[in-house]
């Protein structure tokens, strides 16, 4: 029997994969698209999804870095590699200037905050790859800071290699979402978690234009210039 953190570990992979091939080949054209996915998704919810759920996440959800065709980690939402201290436990990310979710609004560091934060304390499964570097309930908010409007710094509890920590990075649940639009929808403390189920407050290169369980959704190409997130 495969267990939770073997199903995680490849969802987690599925995802990473997904999201490079989406975003590093050049196999999308046109302003819409239509995804095959073999079980129903859970939802849009960056912090817990299955494979199917990937499929979509991929399209309309960005994070500070992605796989290139190569499996490179890139710079996506971020203007640059990270910054990393001589110990190797202090992180710098300095985000791109411009960037907007698909409403229009400002994405800036306190939105990377809180995605990172929120992932955290929401304790889905997916949230081990954020654990596993120290980030837990009772230390994220102060290990994970703005340092200021377009700038966040990570503290992590000890050393580890720097590609490791960077490709943990491209995963779906480091995706950033709209903090105001999240917070606004939330339910009993859930930081919107149901109501982005099947909804989005995201910054990729496709949006969501409907969803219907057990039917489909409908993402459409967003017009992104190369200093937002890198083109399909």
């Amino acid at each position: 029997m495969v267990g939770p953190r073997l199903r995680a570990i490849g969802a987690a992979l599925a995802a990473v994969l997904l999201a490079s091939l989406v975003a590093g080949c050049g196999i999308l054209g046109g302003r819409g698209i239509r995804v095959a996915v073999t079980a129903e998704p859970l939802g849009l919810e960056v912090a817990y999804g299955n494979d199917a759920s990937a499929a979509v996440g991929a399209l309309v959800h960005a994070g500070l870095y992605r796989l290139d065709a190569s499996f490179m980690p890139l710079p996506l939402l971020a203007a640059a590699p990270p910054t990393v201290s001589s110990g190797g436990t202090l992180w710098g990310v300095r985000l791109k200037e411009g960037l907007t979710f698909h409403d229009g609004s400002s994405l800036t560091a306190a939105d990377v905050v809180f995605s990172l934060s929120r992932a955290v304390k929401l304790n889905k499964t997916p949230a081990f790859i954020l654990n596993q570097f120290g980030l837990t309930k009772e230390t994220v908010d102060q290990k994970v800071r703005a340092a200021g409007p377009m700038e966040v710094t990570m503290t992590i509890d000890k050393a580890f290699a720097p590609s490791m920590v960077l490709n943990c990075m491209t995963a779906t649940v480091t995706s950033i979402v709209d903090m105001k639009t999240a917070m606004a929808n939330q339910k009993d403390g859930d930081f919107g978690y149901d109501w982005l189920k099947t909804h989005s407050a995201a910054s990729g290169q496709y949006k969501l234009v409907n969803w219907k369980a057990s039917d489909g959704y409908t993402p459409e190409k967003v017009d992104r210039s190369e200093e937002h997130t890198s083109e399909l």
